[in-house]
């Protein structure tokens, strides 16, 4: 293999920034509950991708590779600082996007729907939260959740199962 086929150019980094970038800060966003917190992770995942280009070998997807340094950076994160949810209604409408075809009232049962799921998310395990943010905010594959997380597929799948039904005991019909 030849080393242009092994490291990223410019235009090819750039692809990975437009295609992979929002679902990272999205994955990111859902693990440190903070927006700036979730910008400057994302950004530091792809510096880090970009400054070890010399040494990146394609064994699979880029996703996967972005979403491998994305996670240890929340890693590092947590270990530094515990997360907390959002301690006002003024910093948490900030971070939510808003839908202007939605009322006001439907827009304040999205948002405390939201907290509900926040609030559930917090009774699952650590793993169980990290299979199903990678799953669903990451749109990854269980098969690179498994390699992600460095488990079985069986694991990660029962994890995802187990997860699911939990939710569905907390939140019900919701």
């Amino acid at each position: 293999m030849n080393k242009s086929e092994t490291v990223p150019d410019e235009e090819q980094f750039a692809q990975w920034v437009e295609q992979y970038g929002s679902r990272i800060q999205a994955y990111v966003q859902s693990r440190v509950y903070d927006f700036a917190t979730a910008e400057d992770i994302t950004q530091e995942t792809f510096y880090r991708a970009w400054s070890a280009r010399d040494a990146y070998q394609e064994q699979g997807s880029p996703k996967k590779y972005l979403f491998c340094i994305a996670e240890r950076l929340i890693i590092d994160y947590r270990r530094k600082k515990r997360p907390t949810f959002f301690e006002s209604d003024e910093v948490q409408s900030a971070a939510e996007p808003v839908d202007n075809d939605r009322s006001p009232e439907q827009n304040l049962v999205l948002s405390e729907d939201i907290q509900k799921l926040r609030s559930a998310m917090e009774l699952l395990s650590e793993v169980q939260q990290k299979t199903l943010m990678l799953r669903y905010y990451g749109q990854l594959s269980f098969g690179e959740i498994a390699e992600i997380v460095e488990m079985p597929l069986g694991t990660v799948l029962s994890h995802c199962h187990r997860a699911l039904e939990k939710l569905r005991g907390i939140l019900g019909d919701i």
